[in-house]
């Protein structure tokens, strides 16, 4: 059995939010989108002769897309992280062979079996345990005592045929 306690603070929780979110396409296509047409737009005031009323328009709206959708996660992360206390207080995790245990103060004991878990993602600070494609669990690596601890729990998640690990 692997023991770990960890807190998350806003900073590390809107890193890794901001993380998930941006390696969906759609994050990354749209904010590309609205920060190439930043020049263009300065362009079109630089040149009148480029001036288009129409393309101004969608420039516009493309760059209003690319702030808001960050803008928009980030107070939506924001308000998840300050309402929910759970996320703010110490949590244990455990970790062995048939579940995951995480237990805090002001929540309940919740035991996720390895059955429930669908993927797991390593990123370079985190483990994240998906239950569905939106809905997850995660630890902060820095938790872990040792890269024994960190060890052990890769040789648990890959005995789990069923698990995708990446």
């Amino acid at each position: 059995m692997i023991e770990i306690k960890y807190q998350v603070d806003f900073a590390d929780y809107i890193r890794l939010m901001f993380q998930i979110a941006y390696r969906r396409w759609t994050y990354i296509i749209i904010t590309l989108l609205g920060v190439i047409q930043l020049p263009l737009i300065v362009a079109m005031f630089i040149m009148p002769s480029l001036y288009n009323p129409n393309s101004l328009t969608s420039s516009i709206m493309l760059i209003i897309f690319a702030f808001m959708m960050p803008m928009l996660l980030y107070f939506r992360t924001r308000a998840y992280y300050f309402g929910n206390h759970a996320l703010q207080q110490e949590t244990r995790a455990a970790f062995n062979s048939d579940c995951i245990e995480f237990t805090g103060k002001k929540m309940q004991q919740v035991r996720l079996s390895w059955e429930r878990i669908r993927r797991v993602q390593e990123t370079k600070d985190w483990i994240i345990f998906y239950q569905t494609k939106y809905f997850f669990n995660f630890v902060p690596k820095s938790a872990f005592k040792t890269s024994g601890e960190i060890e052990k729990l890769r040789k648990i998640i890959r005995n789990k045929t069923h698990i995708v690990f990446r």
